[in-house]
């Protein structure tokens, strides 16, 4: 039976920096309580307090390395010993680095997919039943309008980000009946460190006007989870970008981003 419950959780991975911490704002000025996931020595407790003692939601917080291949099962562990009953799944958690594929250890590159596809079909699929308890449930992953794109010097971020959003896309179909509502967000730059910061300057005007910042990222997208939106890119700019891209064939794409990237994403200037 489909039950109502105010005690619903929204649960959010990355929650502790960028667009992670951002969407848990958000989340919080919506009276949602939250369980928040980051890796551990990132304030977690403290940024759970505090949105406790501000928005006066309740908060539970876990720290984990979601790389590590039992993390989503300890995770689903967690919630199911603290009575965390989730309704909202926010997959956010993403590592990226652009530089030449050889340049960086497999090690890296395995972590990577671990993270940004394994641990967020694995949540997924684990909190999947508990979802369906609810008359409306959301499930948002975290894409990125480079999945849309093949791109030289962000090769296995751009291709495991696209790997998310044609899971988002295939899931939300399937689930279409259910009553549990999949959107994937898909922003474009977010000077979420240091190395985005410092290139974003160098970029030309467009590139420059697509930037948005956290906050307005997960204002937007948390609007349009909301509302059922299927695809979420945040900003003007970037829908164009999004629909210019499929005006021009893969092969294309991928000189004119190899051109673009090649002075960006050399010996770890990227990210």
């Amino acid at each position: 039976m489909k039950k109502k419950n105010p005690d619903v959780f929204t649960l959010i991975t990355g929650a502790s920096a960028g667009i992670g911490r951002a969407l848990a704002v958000e989340g919080a000025k919506r009276g949602w309580n939250l369980a928040l996931i980051a890796l551990p020595g990132e304030k977690l407790q403290e940024i759970s307090e505090s949105l406790e003692k501000t928005y006066h939601i309740k908060t539970k917080f876990f720290e984990i390395d979601l790389t590590d291949k039992k993390a989503p099962q300890l995770v689903h562990e967690w919630c199911q010993k603290m009575d965390i009953q989730v309704g909202r799944l926010i997959n956010n958690a993403g590592v990226g680095m652009g530089d030449k594929f050889s340049s960086l250890p497999y090690e890296f590159y395995e972590k990577m997919m671990l993270l940004n596809m394994v641990s967020l079909v694995c949540l997924t699929r684990l909190f999947l039943p508990e979802l369906g308890k609810y008359p409306t449930a959301f499930i948002l992953n975290s894409g990125s309008l480079a999945g849309f794109y093949p791109s030289p010097y962000k090769t296995v971020y751009a291709a495991s980000k696209s790997f998310v959003n044609m899971f988002s896309l295939a899931l939300r179909e399937e689930l279409c009946q259910s009553g549990i509502s999949v959107s994937v967000l898909c922003p474009g730059s977010v000077p979420t460190n240091d190395a985005v910061k410092k290139r974003i300057p160098k970029n030309g005007y467009l590139a420059r006007a697509a930037v948005l910042s956290s906050e307005r990222v997960a204002r937007i997208a948390l609007e349009k989870l909301e509302k059922g939106k299927a695809i979420i890119i945040p900003g003007f700019v970037n829908k164009l970008y999004y629909f210019l891209g499929y005006a021009f064939p893969f092969k294309l794409r991928a000189k004119f981003l190899s051109r673009l990237f090649r002075k960006y994403y050399i010996s770890g200037n990227g990210n």
